[in-house]
């Protein structure tokens, strides 16, 4: 929570430094970046799905919820894999 991501980032490339040849060091900070931000995504996803769940009157219905759920978070998915690859960055 206190340490910047860019923090973060910089210390496991210098970590990965000396890593075998075989071993992605460059690709390795990003995805644990990436899997940190994306932490607070999934709990606001599912918030979201409650909340449309509970608007709906199907508050009790765990098969939508899930259904909302995967949806979302499949947009998510979709949407930062778009933005990495404008960046040229291919995990």
């Amino acid at each position: 929570m206190t340490t910047k991501t860019s923090e973060l980032v910089d210390g496991i490339k210098s970590i990965l430094r000396h890593a075998p040849g075989w071993v992605p060091a460059d690709k390795i900070p990003l995805a644990i970046s990436l899997e940190l931000h994306l932490i607070p995504l999934v709990g606001s996803v599912i918030e979201e799905a409650q909340t449309a769940q509970r608007a709906r009157g199907l508050d009790r219905n765990p098969v939508g919820l899930l259904n909302s759920f995967l949806v979302r978070t499949f947009k998510a998915g979709d949407q930062t894999s778009d933005a990495i690859r404008a960046r040229s960055l291919d995990l």
